[in-house]
């Protein structure tokens, strides 16, 4: 199934880049495309003729008729002999595509640029688990713990008030207060650190 939304994905794509060739032909459009689902990739070579769309992908050739347009979120496609009609919306280097529950990010690339991304550094997600951080922008109404202390599960830290409501921050593990970098009474923006913690 994965195979036949990654090729609609193509073609819809390949029919939202061509519409500025309507003069001079697709011919000065590039037919290749990958696209990717997850870690899943296919190399699909296309060509649109009389509103219909033939895939090769590994020397196999696939019929993909489509009643989709640029802007249209709604998309009802024949692929392979096979019906589909799932939500899809375009985004950069892309389409989201919703199909039966599942919710699908799909990339459409030009195979060098394809090939060129797998060469892109890998952004890691910062470890925030030993930071307290301010949840909302809002007023430190009171700091409960000192540096030094022992916290255990569940045990209220400090108060922010925000929007004329006090929220309770509590620890959601045990560990030791190592620094406490605001006081009571300081504004602080959302994700603003307020405590650090040392993993016990």
């Amino acid at each position: 199934m994965l195979e036949r939304i990654a090729g609609f994905a193509c073609c819809a794509a390949y029919a939202h880049d061509s519409r500025g060739f309507a003069d001079v032909g697709n011919a000065a459009l590039p037919n290749e495309r990958t696209v990717a689902i997850g870690e899943r990739h296919w190399l699909f070579s296309v060509i649109q003729r009389h509103g219909e769309f033939w895939l090769t992908h590994s020397g196999r050739k696939t019929l993909v008729e489509m009643n989709w347009g640029p802007g249209d979120t709604i998309a009802r496609a024949r692929v392979d002999g096979e019906v589909l009609v799932m939500k899809a919306k375009r985004q950069t280097g892309g389409f989201r595509v919703r199909y039966r529950g599942a919710d699908l990010e799909v990339k459409v690339l030009l195979p060098r640029v394809a090939e060129l991304l797998t060469l892109m550094p890998k952004k890691i997600a910062p470890d925030l688990s030993t930071f307290l951080l301010c949840p909302m922008p809002g007023q430190v109404v009171r700091i409960d713990v000192s540096e030094g202390d022992i916290v255990e599960d569940g045990q209220p830290l400090a108060i922010v008030e925000a929007m004329k409501m006090e929220n309770v921050l509590k620890a959601e593990k045990r560990a030791r207060v190592a620094r406490v970098r605001v006081a009571a009474g300081a504004v602080l923006a959302v994700d603003e650190v307020i405590m650090e913690f040392e993993v016990i």
